[in-house]
């Protein structure tokens, strides 16, 4: 991807619940673009903890133009898992190995952790990754999960407090800000180039070695260039890990904006007949994603570009971010489920439009 001329950008830090009351603080992580590093988000620094109480993380990439992806699953110890996963993807751009052996797309565990640390990738401790918040909500879900199977709460409140709601972290009725999964970033060059990533820290009391989307081909993100011969696309996903792997939204969404020459009704479409009704999940109650995307067309003389970002959730909100080199400054909003919507049996989608003049 090049770094010369104009491009666009747009970022998410997840999809699940942002507590209105941190809405300038979410919007301004996104304009600042510092999502792993940031105590506030579910990736990297501050991701949600495992049951044992550490921090695994999850991350992947996308490179519109190669094709190539890399990702990275279940890896502790490393601050911006994401570097490994392009550390992975470029590996695999040079080729084979030596003695023709066939470079790793994704790595998981002490796997992981051995090749960044072979690859000047910078470690550290868990306990760096921890901050006041994520150890507060441990011990709070902990502490209920201790509760249900020693059986110290009524049938009425075993029924409400199902495995699989524990896990999710129950988005509704908090007062904490309570995000699904995975932070991600689409980034557009001035040729048309795309890449896609996403990084996570994985659902909130997950048993350790859990594989999220984040670390999944077709699930997490995806990304294919523009040429005059066909539009590119870029998606990053956020949600519930087991339900985007299962349906693999990530792509879903790719190859309906790529077939649609309608982006808002494509992505409406996929989100209900590819997710919401999809045979894959049909058992599962809520039915919690979203999903960045970036439609790009690039004009046949000019060298103009046409930008289409467009986000879609069946969450109580997502926060998202996008800018255009030829903006003053980032936009950056919190979207909402309509009132009257429920969670994880309705959507919303959105979207913006860009014009961006060749360089």
């Amino acid at each position: 991807m090049s770094c010369d001329g104009k491009g666009f950008v747009a970022v998410h830090v997840g999809a699940g619940y942002h507590s209105p009351a941190n809405s300038e603080l979410y919007e301004k992580i996104c304009k600042q673009a510092c999502l792993q590093d940031s105590p506030w988000t579910n990736a990297g620094t501050g991701s949600n903890l495992t049951m044992q109480g550490t921090v695994e993380c999850d991350a992947s990439i996308m490179d519109g133009q190669s094709m190539q992806y890399g990702a990275v699953g279940a890896l502790s110890g490393v601050k911006n898992p994401v570097l490994v996963a392009v550390n992975l993807l470029e590996t695999q751009k040079q080729g084979t190995m030596s003695l023709g052996r066939i470079p790793p797309s994704t790595l998981v565990g002490d796997g992981a952790r051995d090749w960044a640390v072979r690859n000047n990738i910078p470690t550290v401790r868990n306990q760096a990754l921890l901050t006041d918040s994520s150890r507060k909500a441990f011990i709070k879900h902990k502490r209920k999960l201790d509760m249900l199977e020693e059986g110290f709460l009524n049938n009425h409140n075993h029924k409400a407090r199902k495995t699989e709601d524990i896990e999710l972290v129950q988005t509704n009725g908090s007062d904490d800000s309570l995000l699904q999964d995975t932070v991600g970033v689409i980034c557009v060059d001035h040729s048309g180039g795309v890449v896609s990533a996403v990084s996570s820290g994985g659902i909130v009391l997950k048993q350790p070695g859990r594989l999220g989307q984040a670390a999944l081909y077709g699930c997490g993100c995806w990304a294919e260039n523009s040429t005059q011969e066909q539009v590119g696309v870029g998606i990053s996903t956020s949600g519930c890990g087991e339900h985007l792997t299962k349906t693999l939204l990530a792509r879903e969404c790719a190859l309906c904006l790529k077939n649609d020459d309608n982006p808002t009704t494509a992505l409406s479409d996929t989100f209900e007949s590819k997710f919401l009704r999809s045979p894959y999940i049909q058992t599962v109650e809520q039915k919690l994603g979203g999903a960045l995307a970036v439609k790009v067309h690039t004009t046949d003389t000019c060298g103009e570009m046409e930008v289409e970002v467009l986000w879609a959730h069946t969450t109580d909100s997502m926060c998202v971010a996008f800018m255009s080199t030829e903006s003053s400054h980032p936009k950056a909003l919190i979207s909402r489920l309509p009132e009257g919507k429920r969670c994880g049996k309705s959507y919303v989608v959105q979207s913006k439009c860009y014009t961006i003049a060749p360089s």
